[in-house]
């Protein structure tokens, strides 16, 4: 039941599929996995990496800011709501923790699951797509979660303006690329080949499409990553530096092209200083900047208050429902405590016991991680490993330097985690049949 239950979960995490609109099917899944661990507890042997204890002492952390602060169960006559945040961190926790030791898959059912897993990830992004040019008439939003401004971009694009966004195409493309990674890559170094370069292809335009900034960045970091991770030791100063190179010569071909892209793929490149793009691009992307300024400095204003016990992740019910978050912005973000920057929300979530914790399991799980790459003996495990090896550290330096926040973005990195334990895990089926 472990198994199946593990694998449902994996499957459906990049799904966009969900049950309610803070409930999504992979946290059924999730949920119902718990429990099971929990109870079998006594009988189960977990396995531990080292970093677990940051996210034990983490955890820890968490609850007794639910007893300090409120669980943020409305249902429950609390005044509050946002508990189903803490569920979110609760039960990605545990899993990590608990994953049990024995349970362990063979390379292909892997590779099928982790695949299938990706590519069930462009469901919100084909929803989107349906939802746009049908004009609003096809709709999939009572069961998938797609981007939340495809109204508001849908609205300009029928009044007659050229720029839109469907932001949902961001993450499809890095979850393709991945896809892609996967797909084109045999060994443990990497070779360029024309498949891996249709991939990247239309990586690029489903980002162009969501006219996502950060997304583009991503998209980089995880090339370099993926190739300072399968470069030797003693080459990889070398590779990175070659990387730099090729990354300025592609931004130096790119920037004289930019006012003649399409909108939306002009935004995507608006983060380059001097930039020229079509008049009104710039100045709609500096606003989304100023308005993560004004966020970070309200939130430094609450360090003080909070640094000591954090405010925790449940918040008046300011509006009805979720999906009202657009009605005030700032109001939602500030309350809520998603002030689009990771440490910020740590901090002033936890506390600053949190974000030590949190910095401590970042630095010593990557660590660990990057060192057990040794320990693969079969090339397609090993492949999988760094690609999600590779997601997680740039959803890691994402967190930290670009947007992250405690509510959504902390569980998934927690949830890549736990598909690198169980790689981990399941490639030590391999080190022992070679070994006999």
């Amino acid at each position: 039941m472990k198994k199946l239950l593990i694998e449902l979960m994996i499957l459906f995490l990049f799904s966009g599929i969900y049950i309610s609109n803070q409930l999504y099917l992979y946290q059924v899944f999730a949920i119902i996995l718990t429990v099971v661990l929990l109870l079998s507890y006594f009988v189960t042997k977990r396995s531990f990496l080292g970093f677990e204890v940051y996210v034990i002492l983490f955890l820890a952390l968490v609850l007794f800011t639910m007893l300090y602060r409120g669980t943020g169960f409305y249902f429950l006559g609390e005044d509050e709501i946002g508990g189903m945040f803490y569920v979110k961190i609760i039960i990605s926790a545990i899993i990590l923790i608990m994953l049990p030791k024995n349970v362990l898959f063979e390379e292909s059912k892997l590779t099928r699951i982790l695949s299938y897993a990706l590519l069930l990830g462009l469901i919100p992004f084909v929803s989107d797509v349906f939802y746009f040019f049908s004009n609003g008439n096809i709709s999939f939003d009572l069961f998938i979660h797609g981007s939340t401004t495809i109204n508001q971009f849908l609205n300009q694009y029928d009044n007659g303006s050229n720029f839109y966004r469907i932001q949902s195409g961001a993450q499809a493309g890095i979850y393709l690329f991945l896809f892609g990674i996967i797909k084109t890559q045999k060994g443990d170094k990497f070779k360029y080949n024309s498949r891996f370069g249709l991939f990247s292809l239309i990586t690029i335009i489903l980002i162009g499409l969501s006219g996502h900034r950060i997304a583009i960045i991503n998209l980089f970091m995880i090339f370099f990553v993926f190739i300072f991770l399968t470069s030797k030791k003693d080459k990889r100063t070398q590779i990175l530096k070659y990387s730099l190179i090729i990354l300025v010569i592609f931004l130096l071909i790119i920037i004289p092209l930019i006012k003649y892209l399409p909108d939306n793929f002009q935004r995507v490149f608006s983060f380059i200083p001097d930039v020229k793009t079509t008049s009104g691009i710039n100045q709609e992307a500096e606003v989304t900047i100023t308005f993560r300024i004004a966020m970070w400095y309200y939130a430094l204003g609450l360090i003080p208050q909070y640094w000591l016990i954090g405010k925790g992740l449940a918040v008046k019910p300011i509006f009805a429902t979720f999906k009202d978050a657009n009605a005030n912005s700032f109001v939602w973000f500030t309350e809520l405590g998603t002030f689009h920057n990771g440490p910020l929300g740590a901090i002033i979530n936890f506390g600053i016991l949190g974000i030590i914790l949190i910095f401590a399991f970042f630095i010593n799980s990557i660590k660990i991680l990057i060192n057990k790459i040794i320990n693969f003996q079969s090339n397609k495990l090993k492949v999988l490993y760094i690609v999600f090896l590779t997601y997680y550290i740039v959803q890691i330096l994402t967190f930290i330097f670009l947007y992250g926040d405690m509510q959504t973005n902390f569980p998934e990195i927690i949830f890549t985690a736990i598909i690198l334990k169980l790689l981990f895990n399941s490639s030590q089926i391999y080190k022992e049949i070679n070994y006999l």
